[in-house]
């Protein structure tokens, strides 16, 4: 037959095993018949023929899934991946599954809830197996413990012929525990070289050379001859007990933000004298904290609630209010207001009495005070002797009244002459004549005398003698001879020198030396 366009069949026959040959195309587009023994690279719906079995790839999709299924069974490839379950529908949770993929191996038995499997990851560094919580676990068909290698994972009834017979508590204590009415009846002695542990997940007790330990992730109670230490938290909220040979006191730790040391109920109903007590039962005593109707609480009074009525000390001791090494300390009648360390050579102090009142500031070398005393007719007060005296912070001059205190530069104002004075002996050494002179008094500043000649003088002090307020009195008190007369003049040069001029009487003034102590010089220099 051959068709000159296009063939359309609307059913096409399912083949079976009563076909014996196929219509084929050539081509040619002629069709033909061959017999089906002519076809060698196909699978028969049937199987294949004995002897000719299939030897190249059967290659599925990777974006649609393949099944092979007889019945309930079912053979699942899908893109990498293959599941075997027996089963109506792979959800079903009564399957026997099996799936592997590039990073898993599952074999699997579901009943229930409670799934029977074994299982392989590459995220995990183990084989994961699990049975029915109720069941016997992983059963062997027989007992191979006769044949156990060191790497061998043991059964049961070997365990129990090691360790003597569950609840055979003679020999050992079973890893399943003693059985009820088999307690254990003697001591169990540990190493005391090594570290030898009791654990349980994160929990374990460790016991070493004395020292009993009971560790959690975060929490831990040490035992050991001397000490008792209970730790609770990670670092930064550490919390502990410690009781210790080495101090006479509990160490008690806790969060700095938390509650502190924290009851689980309130026991302030059955309190004993020696009982520690709670804020509860403090805040019940004194009325609440900050009613001041009865108490001042440590933590102060608050805004709008004072203290209203005298507060009285004892009068046969010493009582202080202290911060640091500040005091308030009262003693029947003597108060005292102290700052500093009072064995030290610097502390500040007020001191009052019926009969007293004293400021004092006691510094080493460097005392001062004010004392104010019954029965004197006077103030005391002390500073030290290299110092100004009593300072004022300001300058009060401007102000007073005719019983104020007056300051220095009050009367200095006042009472100070218009003019700085330079009064001196004149004295000269008896072999060279060189200036000696001895000053009696001096408010002009030090002026450096020299010798320039016979008789002749000069003093020079910088800018001391300005012009037109300069006046000098000089004079010479002995003769040079009996009949020879002596005379002086001196005068101001300029703002930094004045002369002095030693002569004798006569028809011309004649310059002469004299030794010893001849006479006097003043000079004034006017404001």
């Amino acid at each position: 037959m051959s068709f000159d366009s296009n063939l359309q069949i609307r059913r096409t026959l399912l083949a079976d095993d009563t076909f014996k040959r196929v219509a084929v195309m050539n081509d040619a587009n002629l069709i033909g018949y061959k017999p089906l023994s002519d076809f060698t690279n196909y699978i028969p719906i049937n199987g294949t023929i004995p002897g000719s079995p299939f030897k190249g790839v059967m290659e599925f999709s990777t974006t649609t899934e393949s099944r092979i299924k007889s019945g309930n069974a079912n053979v699942i490839v899908n893109n990498g991946v293959v599941d075997m379950y027996i089963g109506p529908n792979e959800s079903d949770l009564s399957n026997a599954h099996f799936r592997m993929d590039a990073t898993k191996v599952y074999l699997g038995k579901s009943v229930g809830g409670n799934g029977k499997f074994i299982s392989f990851t590459d995220s995990e560094n183990y084989i994961s197996v699990g049975s029915n919580n109720n069941g016997p676990g992983i059963v062997g068909t027989g007992y191979w413990g006769d044949h156990y290698e060191d790497n061998s994972f043991v059964q049961k009834s070997w365990v129990e012929k090691r360790i003597g017979g569950l609840g055979n508590t003679q020999y050992s204590i079973p890893l399943s525990g003693t059985e009820p009415g088999k307690p254990v009846k003697g001591d169990i002695e540990f190493s005391i070289d090594r570290e030898n542990k009791i654990i349980s997940g994160t929990a374990e007790v460790s016991i070493s050379k004395g020292v009993v330990e009971l560790r959690t992730e975060n929490n831990n109670l040490s035992v050991n001859p001397n000490r008792i230490s209970l730790n609770s938290g990670l670092d930064d909220k550490r919390k502990f007990i410690d009781i210790s040979n080495e101090n006479s006191h509990i160490v008690i730790k806790a969060d700095l933000k938390g509650a502190g040391l924290l009851g689980a109920e309130y026991y302030g109903d059955n309190y004993q004298d020696n009982s520690f007590v709670q804020k509860g039962w403090v805040e019940k005593r004194i009325d609440g904290i900050g009613n001041t109707q009865g108490y001042i609480p440590l933590s102060g009074t608050e805004p709008g609630k004072p203290v209203t009525r005298d507060i009285e000390f004892s009068t046969k001791e010493v009582v202080a209010i202290k911060s640091g090494l500040a005091s308030i300390s009262v003693n029947n009648g003597y108060t005292a207001m102290t700052s500093g360390d009072p064995s030290s050579d610097s502390k500040s102090e007020i001191l009052v009495n019926p009969s007293q009142i004293s400021l004092h500031k006691d510094t080493k070398d460097k005392e001062k005070y004010i004392n104010l005393k019954e029965g004197s007719d006077r103030i005391d007060v002390k500073a030290p002797t290299y110092g100004p005296g009593v300072v004022g912070a300001e300058y009060y001059g401007d102000n007073y009244e005719d019983n104020s205190f007056i300051q220095k530069r009050w009367v200095d104002e006042r009472v100070k002459p218009n003019y700085k004075i330079y009064r001196a002996l004149l004295q000269t050494d008896e072999n060279s004549y060189e200036p000696k002179f001895i000053e009696l008094e001096n408010t002009i500043g030090k002026i450096s005398w020299k010798r320039n000649d016979v008789g002749f003088y000069t003093g020079m002090l910088g800018k001391a003698f300005p012009k037109g307020r300069v006046f000098i009195n000089s004079k010479i008190n002995i003769p040079f001879k009996k009949s020879s007369l002596v005379d002086c003049m001196a005068v101001r040069f300029d703002d930094d020198l004045v002369n002095l001029n030693i002569l004798t009487h006569g028809e011309v003034y004649i310059p002469i030396d004299m030794g010893g102590e001849v006479g006097i010089i003043e000079i004034y220099v006017y404001d």
